[in-house]
């Protein structure tokens, strides 16, 4: 007798083997994966910042800190607002409409690109501790953001090249 898996309604030994992924399956989900670590780090460094920087501020007031706290305080929502959509997502996806898929994707896209800003309330609060760590840190960020943004475009260019063989043949 198979006994039903908790968390869905296949049979236990189903839900635990299930059928082979596709590569491209793995490719997504492992992007996924990717995407919810960098949330988690985002969220988990921001609250800490928040709690410590807040004590900081209460104790000696400072203008700089107390503007990348307000920053990194308007983003906390957002970063908080991605995971609800990301587990609904998990949860309901397959019961999903197309329409409220990509609603959600969109809510989801915009959450994300706000929780970002979080970066800028640490260059803030970097800079006001020290203008030579805040630089650096800004300069760091302007050439992480152009690595990817090459890569980006690298694998962008690639892909069309392949598209365009794959079509042909």
């Amino acid at each position: 007798m198979a006994f039903p898996c908790p968390c869905c309604t296949l049979p236990m030994a189903q839900a635990i083997v299930g059928p082979q992924p596709t590569s491209q399956q793995i490719t997504i989900a492992s992007a996924l994966d990717r995407r919810w670590t960098i949330m988690a780090a985002l969220l988990g460094s921001s609250s800490a910042v928040m709690l410590f920087h807040g004590m900081q501020q209460e104790l000696y007031p400072r203008f700089g800190r107390e503007l990348a706290l307000t920053i990194i305080a308007f983003t906390l929502p957002f970063q908080a607002v991605w995971f609800m959509i990301y587990t609904y997502q998990i949860a309901f996806g397959p019961h999903l409409g197309a329409q409220q898929q990509q609603t959600l994707h969109r809510l989801s896209s915009i959450c994300q690109l706000l929780a970002y800003v979080s970066v800028l309330g640490l260059a803030v609060l970097w800079t006001s501790a020290s203008h030579y760590v805040g630089g650096s840190f800004l300069v760091g960020t302007v050439f992480a953001l152009g690595m990817v943004r090459l890569a980006m475009s690298e694998a962008r260019k690639h892909d069309m090249l392949g598209e365009g063989t794959n079509s042909e043949g």
